[in-house]
């Protein structure tokens, strides 16, 4: 189980390092969303095809649902970024793993321990530590999704329409993420290659809508650019396939309270020490800190 946990993170890390390259070129986030969803859903429509794909509605109905929140919670998480101090929405945005754990608790009558409650509210501090952010005096280490999030991240004010993006993406990002414990709670150890292929199809469509809209500035961004940005994608959907599979895998088989803060904490920890070992970014006293609090959370959670 731990080294399930171990190659989960790692995915998530892979993610996180290839989103923020895709940044730092300046790469269309259509393009990138559309290749990452697209890579995803061709390796798990071969491993389906070979497991021998079942046509099971029920499946079908998830993963729909799946596909769509997915494409929310990428389209709502960018936009947020854009309206809005970065480490303040990412902050806001973690705490999406109360409703899945809410739900767990509420509806699938999951026991919470002790230890549990301080490991949740070592997570709440270690989150809101490892996304606090300095404000920047110069362009030095400074890495994210794109340059007008780069923008956002030392933009004092707020500009219309923030809190709907980050409600809209907290909201999202919970739902698809309840969704994949509801599926395996129903169904356990069943249709994981078929519930993946059908979520990365219908995310797969969304982005190709939006990345034709935007075709204007993928042209303006160049040839170049453009195949860097889809050869990112491409690998990031296979990390970002790898990941989801394993949490879904996990969903079957861990209480919803244990595994959706220990991974998202986990997530923002690795994020940080890739940009940190990868990209020179300096890490601050209060991240540091924060990853050795999120080390002690999953300590109590999985006590």
């Amino acid at each position: 189980m731990f080294l399930i946990y171990g190659v989960t993170i790692l995915c998530a890390g892979v993610r996180s390092i290839l989103t923020k390259q895709n940044g730092r070129i300046n790469g269309s986030a259509s393009l990138f969303n559309f290749t990452r969803a697209f890579s995803a859903f061709v390796l798990f429509g071969i491993l389906a095809l070979i497991s021998g794909f079942q046509i099971h509605c029920p499946t079908l109905l998830y993963g729909v649902a799946y596909g769509i929140l997915f494409f929310g919670s990428c389209f709502c998480g960018f936009r947020a970024m854009q309206r809005g101090p970065l480490g303040i929405t990412s902050s806001l945005v973690t705490f999406s793993l109360v409703i899945p754990c809410v739900i767990g608790a509420v509806f699938l009558e999951e026991k919470i321990g002790l230890f549990d409650i301080i490991g949740f509210v070592l997570v709440a501090v270690a989150i809101v530590m490892m996304n606090k952010k300095k404000r920047a005096t110069s362009h030095h280490g400074t890495s994210s999704y794109h340059e007008e999030v780069k923008k956002a991240e030392n933009e004092p004010k707020f500009k219309k329409g923030w809190w709907i993006y980050v409600l809209g993406t907290i909201v999202c990002d919970g739902l698809h993420a309840t969704i994949k414990t509801l599926h395996q709670t129903s169904y356990p150890s069943l249709y994981r290659f078929e519930f993946m292929c059908v979520g990365m199809l219908v995310g797969s469509v969304a982005f190709l809508f939006l990345m034709y809209k935007n075709r204007r500035i993928i042209k303006e961004r160049g040839k170049e650019r453009g195949i860097k940005c889809a050869v990112y994608g491409v690998i990031a959907g296979i990390a970002n396939g790898a990941y989801n599979y394993l949490v879904l895998y996990l969903a079957g088989t861990e209480s919803a309270m244990a595994l959706f803060p220990i991974v998202s904490v986990a997530t923002i920890a690795i994020g940080l020490l890739s940009g940190w070992l990868i990209f020179k970014e300096r890490l601050h006293k209060m991240q540091i800190v924060g990853v050795l609090i999120a080390a002690v959370a999953i300590f109590f959670i999985k006590i």
